[in-house]
């Protein structure tokens, strides 16, 4: 217990003191990262024609709606941050990762291999080659089953073959992750280095 029967400060000083203590705690879990394993977690690898250490964009979701956040240092606001989602968004983004379950990565870049293979094979114009991509990995949790999709240059092959649905619902649930990075509500996590 403090005692502050012995101290010269005015009344006033002691208010501020006692509320510094008091809020000390509250103010500090207000910004400290969400807790526990994510559900799932974004990262977005620049592509090697970016110079910097500090390439990754980190988009980490909790059960809860909490979301921890690392933009790179290329970034404007570079740096850790934290948001909430409010529930209705964080229901949208669970029905998008739902909509991943049985993803098949391998199957879908097979599909990807044969539409390129067919479109040369017809005549068509050049496939688009894809140089220096970003690298976007996605690692998420439907019940006790994780699942993983890697992919170069994912929202360009996702536009050239609209009708391969997989790659479509990957590359929508990606552009979801990556809009929260950008959201301007976004609290800056005290203490971290961007």
């Amino acid at each position: 217990m403090l005692d502050f029967s012995r101290s010269p400060a005015p009344p006033l000083a002691h208010s501020l003191l006692l509320c510094t203590l008091l809020l000390a705690p509250l103010l500090a879990s207000a910004s400290t990262p969400c807790g526990g394993d994510p559900l799932l977690t974004l990262t977005v690898t620049a592509g090697e024609a970016v110079v910097a250490k500090d390439r990754q964009l980190i988009v980490r979701v909790h059960d809860d709606g909490c979301v921890v956040l690392h933009r790179p240092v290329f970034y404007r606001d570079a740096g850790d941050y934290q948001l909430r989602l409010e529930p209705a968004q964080w229901q949208a983004l669970r029905q998008q990762i739902d909509a991943l379950g049985g993803f098949d990565a391998a199957k879908t870049h097979a599909d990807v291999r044969t539409r390129q293979a067919q479109r040369r094979k017809d005549g068509a114009a050049a496939t688009m080659a894809i140089v220096d991509a970003d690298r976007f990995a996605l690692v998420w949790r439907i019940g006790s089953k994780q699942e993983r999709a890697d992919w170069y240059g994912l929202h360009d092959e996702a536009e050239q073959f609209p009708q391969i649905e997989a790659l479509g619902r990957l590359s929508r649930t990606v552009a979801a992750l990556q809009a929260l990075a950008l959201r301007a509500e976004a609290e800056k996590i005290a203490g971290a280095q961007p």
